[in-house]
């Protein structure tokens, strides 16, 4: 798997899986219809580097096929990792000495990848910071993709909570509709885990706090959109995805 999202996009140029739009893309519609021709043509993965009204460029439809998805995992068949998956949710009782030493064995692969934590001048997403008036969502190419939808959104934010009480952290990908170069809405159902952080944190008259992520590794990404159990951190299960150590940093 690739440790950070520049290495796959570098990957898949060389491979001819990503093409550099050089042109000036609107993001109030024009970039959605793009990206959602070309995903449905099977199309390569998107490097927008010119956005109106920001001077970031975008990625997109970088997961837009199995190929591309296997690839950023480091899989060659999605079976490859389900079941890994499987005989850790779901695992059978050891049978004699080399069950034992198998069963072992799958918990020590899970034993050596738990996140860790690095300095800030370590981190590179803190090469840049911007705090007080500095902070301005406006920056951000947020997308205008759907004629009928509320607003302008940023679409792959993972969004990062923590339960108030007992800690227990949650990794969710959830869409945030920019309402101004300040605030954001979060769009999480009612049923999901961080949903479940805020109502804690709102009964206990406390305000909840949330760290949002862009351009995460691949495998963070992947773990923030799967079905795990509530107990299964997505960190942890990222680490195991990739076969090594998520680093994380305070924000």
């Amino acid at each position: 798997a690739y440790d950070d999202l520049r290495s796959l996009l570098r990957a898949l140029e060389r491979d001819g899986d990503l093409k550099r739009v050089k042109v000036e893309v609107d993001p109030h519609l024009e970039v959605g219809e793009i990206v959602d021709r070309v995903n449905k043509a099977g199309g390569p993965a998107l490097l927008f580097e010119n956005v109106k009204g920001s001077s970031m460029p975008l990625a997109m439809n970088v997961f837009g096929t199995d190929r591309r998805l296997l690839k950023a995992l480091g899989l060659k068949s999605y079976s490859d990792i389900s079941d890994k998956i499987g005989g850790l949710l779901k695992p059978e009782l050891p049978q004699g000495f080399v069950g034992v030493r198998e069963a072992f064995g799958k918990l020590g692969s899970m034993v050596h990848v738990p996140p860790k934590k690095v300095k800030s001048g370590d981190a590179p997403v803190q090469e840049v910071v911007l705090t007080g008036d500095d902070v301005d969502l406006d920056k951000l190419p947020a997308l205008f993709t759907w004629p009928e939808d509320g607003g302008s959104f940023f679409n792959l934010g993972l969004t990062h909570t923590k339960h108030p009480e007992n800690g227990v952290r949650n990794l969710g990908l959830y869409r945030l509709q920019r309402h101004d170069k300040r605030t954001i809405g979060m769009h999480w159902q009612i049923h999901k885990d961080s949903a479940n952080h805020y109502q804690v944190a709102a009964r206990r008259g406390e305000r909840l706090p949330v760290a949002i992520a862009f351009g995460c590794p691949p495998a963070v990404t992947y773990a923030s959109t799967a079905p795990l159990p509530g107990d299964i951190d997505e960190y942890l299960f990222a680490g195991f995805v990739q076969g090594k150590r998520i680093e994380m940093v305070d924000c």
